[in-house]
């Protein structure tokens, strides 16, 4: 430890107090069950204030599409057929509309799509011809949802767009591929414009992100030095897409798989990862700022989730939250599936005192410090006071290096960061 840092602790030690936060305080949901044990989160309205995904039922017999508000908890959203599955995929920005999937007659999967204005009656949304079909996004006012469907031909199915008038009338469009086999739709924007997924490529077995319009069709995104890339969401506005590339490292000996950004300006961006093999984004707010996922955690094989913005990087929810005031005992958050459109609320997938649980978690700050480490507002020295005491009694809020348990390169860590300012 270095002169400067030795004369930093001495002038800590002399100071009285804490300074106070003047930040709201994330706030982190268990959405519960449908009377089952497990439960996930796969899709936020606009303002955040709805959530869609699945849940296991009575003794997790079977797994029901649900949708749930603070207000209402978790709802039931039912089935094609009784006895029977459904899977909650999409949700409009409104959180009036849902689509997602279900067994259909003849052991297939069919598109669904769910409307609080028809009833909450589950309806059944069709293929292309063939016999399966998801319905994986959907655009804000609910009017259209895209996917998957199969056709006629039992060997191939490509993305698609089905599109409601305000008399529910359906129609249903094949957005072709890249001449591969198959091609799925992951991401719509908020007007429904800009298409995002993933499609073969002819001949080589590899996969490719694309972005679809209507102007200009399918057109791939490339990757980030690999052989495949997927993308998985698109920004509201339908600037920004992001998804999972192969990099390929070792001079080419092998490829690892890392979350990318990609605009029409700078390309596929590398989002990097916490230090694991591979890291996946599935979620980008409106803006296109603000981008969540999943990475692996080194050494364990297990996932964390993430949150990526330009002036932080990719950041473990699971270290950045008790620096936030979150109380995170029984809480491991495994990934992010969804973010509202102002990118202040994530929803996804944890473990919640030993279960899998669909989270929500409200008022993350677009921005934050990690210098500021009491919240105050302010950089000062009582933020480096703030961090020894919780460094001294063991505060998991204290790891900022993200290696497991807390040492000296904590200190040595928050240094760092302190001296570099905001």
């Amino acid at each position: 430890m270095n002169a400067v840092r030795m004369s930093v602790l001495a002038t800590v030690a002399g100071l009285g107090g804490l300074a106070s936060s003047v930040h709201a305080q994330p706030v982190l949901r268990d959405l519960g069950t449908l009377g089952g044990t497990v439960s996930y989160g796969n899709a936020i309205s606009a303002d955040g204030r709805v959530v869609v995904g699945s849940s296991g039922t009575y003794r997790d017999i079977h797994t029901h599409a649900f949708r749930w508000t603070a207000t209402g908890g978790m709802e039931d959203l039912g089935t094609l057929m009784a006895d029977q599955n459904s899977y909650g995929s999409s949700v409009s920005g409104d959180g009036l509309v849902v689509g997602g999937f279900a067994p259909a007659e003849g052991s297939n999967v069919h598109a669904v799509r769910w409307s609080a204005a028809s009833g909450g009656i589950m309806l059944d949304c069709g293929t292309l011809g063939g016999k399966d079909s998801l319905a994986l996004t959907m655009n804000s006012d609910g009017s259209m949802i895209a996917g998957f469907a199969a056709l006629p031909s039992a060997s191939r199915g490509h993305a698609c767009l089905w599109s409601y008038d305000a008399s529910g009338v359906e129609r249903i469009r094949d957005l072709g591929s890249l001449g591969g086999q198959e091609s799925k739709c992951y991401g719509m924007s908020a007007d429904g414009s800009v298409l995002a997924g993933v499609t073969d490529m002819p001949g080589s077995g590899s996969t490719r992100a694309f972005r679809w319009t209507p102007a200009d069709g399918m057109r791939e995104l490339g990757t980030l030095g690999g052989a495949n890339s997927r993308a998985f969401a698109i920004s509201g506005s339908g600037g920004a897409i992001v998804g999972y590339s192969e990099v390929t490292v070792n001079g080419g000996a092998s490829s690892s798989g890392r979350a990318f950004r990609w605009t029409a300006a700078q390309g596929m961006q590398n989002l990097g990862s916490l230090g694991g093999a591979s890291s996946a984004a599935y979620a980008v707010s409106a803006d296109g700022l603000v981008v969540a996922g999943y990475d692996t955690v080194p050494f364990t094989g297990s996932s964390h989730a993430f949150v990526w913005q330009p002036s932080t990087g990719m950041v473990d929810l699971n270290v950045l939250l008790p620096t936030l005031g979150v109380n995170m005992s029984g809480w491991t958050l495994i990934g992010v599936n969804a973010i509202s459109a102002d990118g202040t609320a994530v929803v996804g997938n944890a473990r919640h005192n030993g279960l899998t649980r669909a989270f929500l978690l409200t008022d993350l700050p677009r921005t934050w410090c990690r210098a500021d480490f009491d919240r105050s507002g302010t950089v000062a020295t009582q933020d480096i006071f703030a961090f020894l005491s919780a460094w001294f009694v063991g505060d998991p809020a204290a790891d900022v290096d993200g290696a497991t348990g807390l040492s000296q390169q904590d200190i040595h860590a928050f240094l760092n960061v302190w001296f570099g300012g905001c």
